[in-house]
């Protein structure tokens, strides 16, 4: 398990309509979603499917909660309580402190020092599906990003909390910071626009086949697009908020 350390592992829709939210992502992904029971504490729980493998998951809020709808993603460690501990030294808070979920794993929710929010986990079972090599399948999650208010911070944070590298990529107009275990990339970080109306937060980057139809058909549900870009070298993505505003990115990777 030591070389998963620190890898993405899951991903969470925090929805207050699990069925609307459902409906919009099997629709415009292709997703299945499987109802799994997870005991009384619990209840039912969605599962996503890309194709036999498990990815993530619905998980309803309550209709008071005053966060918004959001994704969240899991990231592997060795040890979640300790995990939060390192969460807290490097400046961040514990959103939510360490559960168990019985024969699933344990995990927290900590809180950057600029209020982006990521959950550190550590599998009940024997080890996590091996890591895929790009490109991947439609449907995938793919990559993800922090778009934060403070650079330095989280960069210090994140190598704190999952031992995580890092270097800076010159994208012309801006610098783009990327997080690194070992030799792999495993995520990015930018400063968030001037005029953001969001807090820092956390987007998944989830392969399609074609960005712009399926960015044009999540906006003819009721989503919004952000923006849509292309870069030599890096690929065509778009940056979109679903019907209940949580965002989301969709990527296809540039032709070999």
């Amino acid at each position: 398990m030591s070389n998963d350390l620190g890898r993405f592992v899951w991903y969470d829709l925090n929805t207050k309509d699990p069925v609307q939210a459902q409906g919009f992502y099997k629709e415009l992904l292709g997703w299945h979603v499987k109802p799994i029971e997870m005991g009384p504490e619990i209840g039912t729980y969605h599962m996503i499917h890309v194709g036999e493998n498990g990815v993530g998951g619905f998980a309803p809020m309550p209709p008071d909660t005053p966060a918004p709808p959001h994704w969240m993603a899991y990231v592997s460690v060795d040890d979640v309580d300790a995990a939060c501990e390192r969460a807290l030294a490097a400046g961040g808070k514990v959103a939510m402190p360490a559960m168990d979920i019985p024969n699933v794993g344990r995990f927290a929710v900590v809180m950057d020092p600029t209020g982006g929010v990521i959950a550190p986990f550590k599998t009940a079972q024997d080890g996590y599906l091996p890591e895929p090599e790009p490109p991947q399948p439609a449907g995938n999650f793919v990559w993800n990003e922090l778009l934060t208010t403070d650079v330095e911070a989280c960069k210090s944070f994140y190598g704190e909390v999952f031992g995580w590298g890092h270097k800076e990529q010159d994208m012309g107009e801006m610098t783009y910071h990327i997080f690194t275990r070992g030799d792999k990339d495993t995520c990015g970080m930018m400063m968030m626009p001037p005029d953001a109306q969001a807090p820092p937060h956390w987007i998944p980057y989830i392969a399609v086949d074609d960005v712009d139809a399926s960015t044009a058909k999540a906006v003819e549900m009721g989503g919004k697009n952000w923006n849509t870009m292309e870069m030599p070298g890096v690929g065509k993505f778009s940056v979109n908020a679903d019907p209940q505003m949580a965002t989301f990115a969709l990527y296809k990777a540039p032709a070999p």
